[in-house]
């Protein structure tokens, strides 16, 4: 008789924004949206004359080795896409869970 034991996984999900492509589990996205918040609190310099298109934030990504020089817009842009995507995991998640009830 052969035993097959299941691998607990932790689901991920791809999430690209401009050229970049990040695989990142739920906490992951969570951790990635409360540093858009962070980054969200920063200003821009006080010369920057177009500080909505300014590439002159820093955003912090959930891999420890790559930040992402962004601008308000784009910041906007990319945590409306981590929370949109927080939030189908979730209900995917609760859906899926609901049913073995």
């Amino acid at each position: 008789m052969e035993e097959t034991t299941a691998a607990c996984t932790t689901p991920k999900v791809q999430l690209v924004f401009r050229d970049i492509g990040f695989l990142l589990t739920l906490n992951e996205l969570k951790d990635f949206s409360d540093a858009c918040r962070i980054t969200e609190q920063s200003q821009c310099c006080d010369q920057c004359i177009d500080h909505q298109s300014c590439r002159s934030l820093l955003l912090r990504t959930p891999s420890e080795k790559i930040d992402l020089a962004i601008s308000k817009d784009e910041l906007e842009q990319v945590q409306e896409l981590i929370n949109g995507t927080i939030f189908r995991v979730e209900l995917q998640h609760w859906v899926t869970n609901s049913g073995l009830n």
